[in-house]
């Protein structure tokens, strides 16, 4: 249960924030800053409302369809307890909430993420935030309750606090009506022919951020009938649905002023799902939420000095190896972090932790097991970086080969595809 709450200090991607699995509103992150600049102070996602094509009912029962629902389903701390409902352990761990970083598009991120059961739904909830200042909030759901087509509807409650919660406002942006502020609580809707988007932003400092809707987010329907919602913030008005059910629709629109205040923006998508499908197609969606990079100071060059290099030594099995990293320039005695990526058959990054030496060298060794099957990939360079935390200076290298990460053939007697053989390595 330690995992359900913590901080994350994720000093590659400049992103501070703090987290927690609630009893109502899934994977929370809390107190969110990114270089320097406060962003948030909670965002949630209270509730997933589900609609069937036919409702449970008399119908049901008179034996004219099966119906189902509609249903308000919820992430909480409830642990598994074997009947398929709660949080479920992530294979291969311990953990509730796993934790990874990864590279895309050269773009480091950092994933955090919790897989939940509701019956017969499998539901995977996750924030995705990247070294250049955005965020994605995700929800992936499968299962069939019922063998009928239905509707999921994620409900995100994103509480900005944009340099502080007073002096916020959110302004709807697309191609036809420019910009323009909402002064008074508001629902509107996706236009994705005219590019609609929002800015939230802070009238003081004029420091904020864009949301873009994701391609996956399907359209308001007569029974979620909103895709996003401008309100003051009140305590209190967090999760209508624990005292409305499922069919109740967000509410709290009571013609407050926000347009010069602290503020609360809900994103609803629509994910659709086919029940011919079947029960194992996962669906997905969420939108973009981007930081103005405009309008903060861009990040300082690498200080000067601070320098690493890596090798690789194959072990005698074949089948991994160790990974030796030395360095210089480091504060004396304090924590480096060390991030191993681009490994070979594995999309996520290898992180640890551990101390420079009293005269600011480096030496670190772990050891790696063979992670593809494809003998082509030992000539693929993993790209292995040292971050002093002290001063967040960063220096990156890249491995000869990755031999270490590449098995040998699982018959020893059948030679390997050496289709590659004239492929020859890069020079260091």
């Amino acid at each position: 249960m330690d995992d359900l709450s913590g901080h994350m200090d994720w000093h590659w991607g400049h992103w501070t924030f703090d987290y927690s699995v609630s009893d109502s509103e899934g994977l929370s992150l809390f107190n969110g800053w990114y270089r320097g600049l406060e962003i948030f102070y909670k965002f949630s996602l209270p509730v997933i409302r589900v609609k069937y094509l036919h409702d449970a009912g008399w119908h049901t029962w008179a034996g004219k369809y099966s119906g189902a629902g509609p249903y308000s389903d919820q992430i909480t701390r409830q642990i598994d307890t074997g009947d398929d409902h709660g949080l479920q352990i992530w294979t291969g761990t311990t953990k509730y909430v796993d934790l990874s970083q990864f590279r895309s598009g050269g773009v480091r991120w950092l994933a955090m993420s919790v897989y939940a059961r509701i019956g017969a739904y499998h539901i995977v909830q996750a924030w995705h935030l990247s070294e250049l200042g955005e965020i994605l909030p995700r929800v992936w759901s499968k299962g069939l309750h019922r063998i009928m087509d239905h509707t999921h509807h994620p409900y995100w409650r994103l509480d900005f606090d944009i340099d502080g919660a007073p002096h916020n406002i959110v302004s709807s942006v697309d191609d036809v009506n420019g910009e323009f502020s909402y002064y008074t609580e508001a629902n509107d809707f996706k236009n994705s022919a005219i590019h609609r988007h929002w800015h939230v932003w802070n009238t003081q400092t004029g420091r904020g951020v864009f949301i873009y809707p994701g391609e996956h987010d399907g359209i308001a329907d007569a029974f979620s009938s909103i895709d996003v919602a401008v309100r003051r913030y009140h305590p209190e008005e967090t999760n209508p649905w624990l005292s409305f059910g499922a069919w109740g629709e967000l509410g709290f629109l009571d013609g407050e002023f926000v347009g010069d205040s602290d503020i609360v923006f809900w994103y609803i998508a629509h994910l659709f799902h086919h029940a011919a499908e079947g029960d194992d197609a996962w669906h997905g969606a969420g939108p973009t939420i981007k930081v103005d990079l405009a309008r903060l100071p861009p990040i300082p060059p690498p200080l000067l000095g601070l320098t690493i290099t890596a090798s690789t030594s194959p072990d005698q099995s074949g089948r991994g190896g160790d990974l030796m990293l030395n360095g210089r320039g480091f504060t004396p005695s304090e924590r480096v972090q060390i991030l191993v990526e681009n490994i070979p058959g594995d999309f996520y990054s290898a992180a640890d932790e551990v101390r420079a030496n009293p005269d600011g060298t480096l030496n670190w060794i772990k050891r790696f097991d063979c992670t593809s099957n494809t003998p082509a990939d030992r000539f693929q360079r993993v790209i292995v970086s040292a971050l002093d935390v002290r001063t967040e200076n960063v220096a990156t290298t890249t491995t000869r080969d990755s031999t270490i990460w590449v098995c040998p053939p699982l018959n020893p007697h059948i030679p390997p595809d050496d289709s590659d053989s004239q492929r020859n390595p890069s020079p260091v």
